[in-house]
């Protein structure tokens, strides 16, 4: 697995904990709001590859 693929993969994972790291740990409402904002991100990255890997699923079993 080369570099791109891996952070394509984990990113959103990655996203996900720094969230969670920086509204646990931040003390400044600053902080907790971008913790918040990469949260989001990270679950709205995970959605989107969801709905889209499952089109892609469908397309494929209806060409096979």
């Amino acid at each position: 697995m080369d570099l791109e693929t891996f952070w394509y993969e984990f990113s959103p994972y990655i996203y996900l904990v720094a969230g969670a790291i920086s509204i646990f740990f931040s003390r400044a409402l600053v902080g907790s709001i971008a913790g918040g904002l990469l949260i989001v991100a990270a679950l709205t990255i995970l959605r989107l590859r969801w709905v889209h890997r499952r089109e892609q699923d469908k397309k494929v079993k209806k060409v096979g």
